[in-house]
């Protein structure tokens, strides 16, 4: 593990944190078999965005699920 820099505060420390825990229980368990398919579940982006590790540049939720930033824009993600 790196040793603490000052550029980074406690809330850097926690994103930390929270990325190591869910690399460990939701990557982990399934790592060999995605490695041996070449591809990995789409569950694991939905987990990801669940636990708010998938752009976490963006604005939260607005109420009827539409995120501001996004509106207009198309995304490509297979079924």
């Amino acid at each position: 593990m790196l040793p603490h820099r000052a550029v980074y505060d406690e809330e850097h420390g926690q994103f930390r944190e929270t990325v190591r825990r869910f690399a460990a229980s939701k990557i982990a368990p399934d790592f060999q078999r995605w490695e041996d398919a070449g591809i990995i579940d789409r569950s694991l982006w939905k987990a990801g965005g669940e636990a708010g590790l998938l752009c976490p540049q963006a604005p939260n939720k607005r109420e009827n699920g539409c995120h501001e930033w996004c509106r207009g824009k198309r995304f490509a993600l297979s079924p």
